[in-house]
Protein backbone atom coordinates (compact mmCIF):
# COMPACT_ATOMS: atom_id res chain seq x y z
CA UNK A 1 0.00 0.00 0.00
CA UNK A 2 1.22 3.48 -0.84
CA UNK A 3 1.71 5.37 2.44
CA UNK A 4 1.17 8.72 0.70
CA UNK A 5 -2.47 7.83 0.00
CA UNK A 6 -3.58 5.56 2.88
CA UNK A 7 -7.11 4.74 4.02
CA UNK A 8 -8.83 7.79 5.49
CA UNK A 9 -9.17 6.71 9.14
CA UNK A 10 -5.57 5.48 9.43
CA UNK A 11 -4.31 8.67 7.81
CA UNK A 12 -6.30 10.98 10.11
CA UNK A 13 -5.22 9.12 13.26
CA UNK A 14 -1.55 9.00 12.20
CA UNK A 15 -1.46 12.71 11.40
CA UNK A 16 -3.10 13.68 14.71
CA UNK A 17 -0.81 11.36 16.70
CA UNK A 18 2.20 13.00 15.03
CA UNK A 19 0.88 16.51 15.76
CA UNK A 20 0.29 17.26 12.09
CA UNK A 21 -2.79 18.75 10.46
CA UNK A 22 -4.32 16.23 8.01
CA UNK A 23 -4.48 17.43 4.40
CA UNK A 24 -7.41 15.97 2.46
CA UNK A 25 -7.69 16.31 -1.31
CA UNK A 26 -11.43 16.79 -1.53
CA UNK A 27 -14.15 19.13 -0.35
CA UNK A 28 -15.23 16.58 2.28
CA UNK A 29 -18.63 15.90 0.78
CA UNK A 30 -17.75 12.51 -0.73
CA UNK A 31 -19.87 9.83 0.92
CA UNK A 32 -19.53 6.08 1.24
CA UNK A 33 -21.31 3.28 3.06
CA UNK A 34 -18.84 1.97 5.64
CA UNK A 35 -19.22 -1.50 7.15
CA UNK A 36 -17.14 -2.56 10.16
CA UNK A 37 -14.87 -5.53 9.45
CA UNK A 38 -16.30 -7.47 12.42
CA UNK A 39 -19.77 -7.19 10.87
CA UNK A 40 -18.43 -8.44 7.52
CA UNK A 41 -16.85 -11.43 9.31
CA UNK A 42 -20.18 -12.22 11.01
CA UNK A 43 -21.94 -12.11 7.64
CA UNK A 44 -19.34 -14.39 6.05
CA UNK A 45 -19.74 -16.85 8.94
CA UNK A 46 -23.51 -16.74 8.49
CA UNK A 47 -23.13 -17.44 4.77
CA UNK A 48 -20.89 -20.43 5.54
CA UNK A 49 -23.36 -21.86 8.06
CA UNK A 50 -26.37 -21.31 5.80
CA UNK A 51 -24.39 -22.47 2.75
CA UNK A 52 -25.39 -19.35 0.87
CA UNK A 53 -24.85 -19.70 -2.84
CA UNK A 54 -25.89 -16.33 -4.18
CA UNK A 55 -24.76 -12.71 -4.50
CA UNK A 56 -25.16 -10.51 -1.42
CA UNK A 57 -24.74 -6.78 -1.10
CA UNK A 58 -23.27 -5.99 2.32
CA UNK A 59 -23.99 -2.46 3.46
CA UNK A 60 -25.48 -0.44 6.29
CA UNK A 61 -27.69 1.71 4.10
CA UNK A 62 -26.14 4.88 5.58
CA UNK A 63 -23.86 7.19 3.64
CA UNK A 64 -21.11 8.81 5.69
CA UNK A 65 -19.12 11.76 4.32
CA UNK A 66 -15.41 12.51 4.73
CA UNK A 67 -16.41 15.49 6.91
CA UNK A 68 -18.54 13.15 9.05
CA UNK A 69 -15.54 10.88 9.59
CA UNK A 70 -13.38 13.89 10.47
CA UNK A 71 -16.06 14.79 13.04
CA UNK A 72 -16.11 11.26 14.49
CA UNK A 73 -12.31 11.26 14.79
CA UNK A 74 -12.39 14.72 16.42
CA UNK A 75 -15.00 13.49 18.91
CA UNK A 76 -12.95 10.36 19.73
CA UNK A 77 -9.82 12.47 20.30
CA UNK A 78 -11.80 15.03 22.29
CA UNK A 79 -10.81 18.03 20.16
CA UNK A 80 -11.32 19.41 16.66
CA UNK A 81 -8.58 18.07 14.36
CA UNK A 82 -9.16 20.88 11.81
CA UNK A 83 -8.23 18.98 8.63
CA UNK A 84 -7.20 21.10 5.65
CA UNK A 85 -9.26 20.53 2.50
CA UNK A 86 -7.55 21.10 -0.85
CA UNK A 87 -8.69 20.73 -4.44
CA UNK A 88 -8.62 17.07 -5.45
CA UNK A 89 -6.50 17.83 -8.51
CA UNK A 90 -3.64 18.85 -6.20
CA UNK A 91 -3.26 15.23 -5.08
CA UNK A 92 -1.30 14.43 -8.23
CA UNK A 93 1.36 16.98 -7.26
CA UNK A 94 2.48 14.42 -4.64
CA UNK A 95 3.41 11.95 -7.41
CA UNK A 96 5.67 13.81 -9.87
CA UNK A 97 7.28 10.53 -11.01
CA UNK A 98 4.02 9.49 -12.67
CA UNK A 99 4.34 12.33 -15.17
CA UNK A 100 8.02 11.81 -16.07
CA UNK A 101 10.15 9.18 -17.82
CA UNK A 102 9.60 7.05 -20.90
CA UNK A 103 5.89 6.43 -20.33
CA UNK A 104 4.63 9.53 -18.52
CA UNK A 105 1.02 9.71 -17.46
CA UNK A 106 -0.89 12.77 -18.62
CA UNK A 107 -2.62 14.73 -15.89
CA UNK A 108 -5.64 15.07 -18.18
CA UNK A 109 -6.06 11.30 -18.00
CA UNK A 110 -6.29 11.29 -14.23
CA UNK A 111 -8.42 14.42 -13.95
CA UNK A 112 -11.79 14.37 -12.25
CA UNK A 113 -13.58 14.85 -15.57
CA UNK A 114 -11.77 11.89 -17.11
CA UNK A 115 -12.73 9.72 -14.12
CA UNK A 116 -16.35 10.85 -14.33
CA UNK A 117 -16.45 9.96 -18.03
CA UNK A 118 -14.91 6.57 -17.27
CA UNK A 119 -17.48 5.84 -14.56
CA UNK A 120 -20.33 6.89 -16.84
CA UNK A 121 -19.03 4.59 -19.57
CA UNK A 122 -18.65 1.70 -17.10
CA UNK A 123 -22.20 2.22 -15.80
CA UNK A 124 -23.61 2.16 -19.33
CA UNK A 125 -21.76 -1.07 -20.22
CA UNK A 126 -22.20 -2.83 -16.86
CA UNK A 127 -25.56 -1.94 -15.29
CA UNK A 128 -25.99 -2.73 -11.57
CA UNK A 129 -27.71 -5.92 -10.46
CA UNK A 130 -31.46 -5.73 -10.41
CA UNK A 131 -33.18 -6.23 -7.07
CA UNK A 132 -34.22 -9.72 -8.17
CA UNK A 133 -30.62 -10.84 -8.77
CA UNK A 134 -29.25 -9.96 -5.34
CA UNK A 135 -30.44 -10.69 -1.83
CA UNK A 136 -30.39 -8.83 1.45
CA UNK A 137 -28.82 -10.65 4.37
CA UNK A 138 -29.04 -9.29 7.89
CA UNK A 139 -28.21 -11.68 10.73
CA UNK A 140 -29.05 -9.15 13.41
CA UNK A 141 -32.61 -9.41 14.71
CA UNK A 142 -32.82 -5.68 15.45
CA UNK A 143 -32.18 -5.13 11.71
CA UNK A 144 -29.16 -2.95 12.37
CA UNK A 145 -25.48 -3.70 12.35
CA UNK A 146 -23.64 -4.34 15.60
CA UNK A 147 -21.04 -1.61 15.09
CA UNK A 148 -21.75 2.04 14.42
CA UNK A 149 -19.09 3.94 12.52
CA UNK A 150 -18.36 6.11 15.55
CA UNK A 151 -18.01 3.13 17.90
CA UNK A 152 -15.60 1.47 15.45
CA UNK A 153 -13.52 4.66 15.14
CA UNK A 154 -13.52 5.14 18.91
CA UNK A 155 -12.30 1.57 19.53
CA UNK A 156 -9.63 1.92 16.82
CA UNK A 157 -8.30 5.16 18.26
CA UNK A 158 -8.29 4.09 21.91
CA UNK A 159 -7.32 0.42 21.62
CA UNK A 160 -5.31 -0.03 18.44
CA UNK A 161 -3.79 3.41 17.93
CA UNK A 162 -3.11 3.66 21.68
CA UNK A 163 -4.30 7.21 22.14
Amino acid sequence: MNNQNPPLLNYLVREVKNNRIPVLHSDGSQSRDYVHVDDVVKLIELCLVKEANDTYNVCTGKLISVKDIEGFVSKAFGFDINATYRDASMLWNNYPGLFEGYFPLKKSIVSKLALQRGFALAKSKFPPFSSSSSKSLNPFPSSRFFWTLFSGIDVYIHEYARV
